[in-house]
C-alpha cells in the first residue's frame, strides 16, 4: 500500500482554503494579471487548475475501478487520498463490491446508500 502523507483531499483543501486561487473568469480559465501573489512558505497555493487535475485523476482511477467491474460505494472526498506529488488516489474500498457478469446492479436491502 503506497504512502500518501499529504492526507485527506478533505483535509488538505480546508486546510489550505484561504490560499486557494480561483483562475476562471467569464467562463475562461486564465491567470490573475496580478502574479505577485503573497503566501507564507509553510502554506501551499491551491488554484483552479489543481482542482482540475484532481477531478482528472479521480476520474481515470473511476475508469480504472469500472475496467475491474467494480463498485465503490463509499467514494467521498474523505475518501481520496494526496500523495506527496500532489496525486489524488482513491482509498477505503471497504463497501466495494464486484459486480461479475451482470449489467446492472440492483439493490436488494433497505440501508442508506
Amino acid at each position: 500500500m503506497e504512502l500518501c502523507e499529504t492526507g485527506s483531499l478533505e483535509d488538505f483543501l480546508k486546510s489550505n482554503r484561504p490560499n486557494f486561487v480561483n483562475w476562471v473568469k467569464y467562463g475562461k480559465l486564465e491567470k490573475p494579471k496580478n502574479s505577485s501573489i503573497e503566501i507564507s512558505e509553510q502554506k501551499t497555493l491551491i488554484t483552479t487548475l489543481d482542482l482540475l487535475k484532481w477531478t482528472k485523476d479521480i476520474a481515470n482511477g473511476l475508469e480504472y475501478v469500472h475496467s475491474k467491474q467494480v463498485i465503490h460505494g463509499d467514494l467521498a472526498v474523505r475518501n481520496i487520498l494526496l500523495s506527496s506529488d500532489l496525486s489524488a488516489k482513491i482509498s477505503d474500498f471497504g463497501l466495494s463490491r464486484q459486480i461479475l457478469n451482470c449489467s446492472n446492479y440492483v439493490k436488494k436491502t433497505k440501508v442508506r446508500l
